[in-house]
């Protein structure tokens, strides 16, 4: 069976609570619409996973 390549990425910053909100909308939005373009073509054929994750790494300073 082949398997397609996996894409991982990944970023840590720093942002302030206003940023962070944004930041979340932003994530929203982009979910959306790949969920639009998932839906746009009746059944498919593969099952694939999509992970978003915004969360703190360390206490407010």
């Amino acid at each position: 069976m082949l398997m397609m390549p996996r894409n991982f990425s990944g970023v840590t910053i720093g942002i302030d609570e206003e940023d962070y909100a944004k930041i979340i909308e932003e994530l929203d939005a982009c979910r959306k619409r790949i969920i639009s373009i998932a839906t746009a073509k009746k059944g498919g054929n593969r099952v694939y996973r999509l992970n978003l994750q915004l969360f703190p790494l360390t206490e407010k300073v």
